[in-house]
């Protein structure tokens, strides 16, 4: 089930998480992140970000696993936004 907020997150079932968590689109996520839309691209095919697929076939990521991802940079490899 996915509902929306008037934030503009989007709380959605997590599979990984086992939970209902914020979910953002990617292009959403750069604005609060400090990742690029090709690392987190990359980081959801590589499966260290946590995704699901929406019936218009677009994705929404986990809050959770970006925060992860965010605190522990040298345990991942991705592509930091420049400047």
């Amino acid at each position: 089930m996915i509902i929306r907020t008037g934030t503009g997150s989007i709380r959605a079932w997590c599979a990984a998480c086992s939970m209902d968590v914020e979910m953002l689109t990617p292009d959403d996520a750069v604005l609060v992140f400090p990742f690029s839309t090709r690392a987190i691209y990359s980081s959801v095919e590589t499966e260290k970000i946590h995704f699901i697929e929406t019936k218009s076939r677009s994705i929404l990521v986990c809050v959770n696993s970006l925060s992860e991802l965010s605190r522990n940079p040298d345990q991942h490899n991705y592509v930091a936004r420049k400047g």
